[in-house]
């Protein structure tokens, strides 16, 4: 299950859309589970990103993020 961070008190990372990491006891297949997983690429994923407008938009700037990744 994915859920929202919400920090205790007021932190600069209050309004950036991250996802709490649930933890995992196993190193193997704990870490590749899909709650772990995903929520670590989430908050990978630059900022501008996360907070894109529509599906539209974050799948258009997700696609030049990942081209920058490979070719720059």
């Amino acid at each position: 299950m994915l859920i929202s961070y919400e920090p205790a008190r007021s932190l600069r990372s209050s309004g950036s859309n991250l996802l709490t990491t649930a933890n995992s006891n196993l190193k193997t297949k704990g870490d590749r589970a899909c709650a772990v997983r995903a929520s670590k690429l989430w908050n990978d994923l630059p900022e501008d990103l996360r907070l894109a407008k529509s599906v539209s938009a974050f799948k258009s700037q997700l696609k030049t993020h990942f081209y920058r990744l490979a070719f720059m």
